[in-house]
C-alpha cells in the first residue's frame, strides 16, 4: 500500500465528497490536495461549515483509497 502523503499525482473532487460542485483539485501529494480542497470547501460551500470534519475525513478517505 503506498503512503497517501507521499508524492503522487492525485485529485479530489467535491462531488466524491457528496458536494454539488464541480471543483476538481490536482496536486503531487494526498496531503496537499487535501489542503486545497478544504480551503476551496471553507470558501465556498459556506452551508457546508457544520460538516467540516466530516468533509476532511472524507476527503482523507478518498485520498487513501486513491493511493492504495
Amino acid at each position: 500500500m503506498k503512503d497517501w502523503g507521499a508524492a503522487m499525482d492525485t485529485s479530489i473532487g467535491c462531488k466524491e465528497l457528496g458536494l454539488s460542485c464541480d471543483f476538481v483539485i490536482v496536486g503531487e501529494t494526498g496531503e496537499n490536495v487535501i489542503e486545497a480542497l478544504m480551503r476551496h470547501v471553507k470558501e465556498e460551500h459556506t452551508d457546508d461549515w457544520f460538516e467540516i470534519e466530516e468533509i476532511y475525513q472524507v476527503a482523507c478517505t478518498v485520498a487513501r483509497t486513491k493511493a492504495a
